[in-house]
C-alpha cells in the first residue's frame, strides 16, 4: 500500500465524519431560522482540526472503525461547541487539581 492509501484507510472515515457533520450542523441552523454568515462558518472551519482530534481520540479509545468512526465524527462535529465547551472544563478542573497537588498553598501574610 502506498502511504496515500495508508492514510486513507486510517483517516478516511474521520474524514467523512467531519464532511457530514459539517454539514448537518449547517443544515440544522438553516431549519432553526438561524441566518448563516460567513464568520459562522470559518469559525467553524478553525474548529474543525480540533474536533478531527477529539473524534479520533474517542474512536481509538472506544476503538471504532470504518462507519462508527464516521458516525462518532459527524455527532462530535454536530455538536463540536458543546463538545469542546465540557473538554476544557474537565481540563481545567484536572490541572487545577494537579496545581494544588504541586504546588502547596503559600503561607497568608499577617
Amino acid at each position: 500500500m502506498t502511504p496515500v492509501e495508508t492514510m486513507l484507510t486510517k483517516y478516511g472515515w474521520i474524514g467523512i465524519g467531519l464532511t457530514f457533520g459539517f454539514a448537518a450542523k449547517y443544515a440544522l441552523l438553516i431549519k432553526r431560522g438561524v441566518r448563516v454568515k460567513a464568520w459562522l462558518v470559518v469559525a467553524d472551519v478553525m474548529l474543525l482540526p480540533i474536533i478531527a482530534l477529539i473524534a479520533y481520540w474517542i474512536c481509538e479509545a472506544i476503538g471504532l472503525r470504518g462507519e462508527g468512526a464516521a458516525i462518532t465524527t459527524a455527532l462530535s462535529t454536530v455538536s463540536a461547541d458543546r463538545l469542546l465547551r465540557l473538554i476544557t472544563e474537565r481540563f481545567l478542573k484536572r490541572a487545577e487539581a494537579i496545581a494544588d497537588i504541586l504546588l502547596p498553598a503559600l503561607p497568608k501574610a499577617d
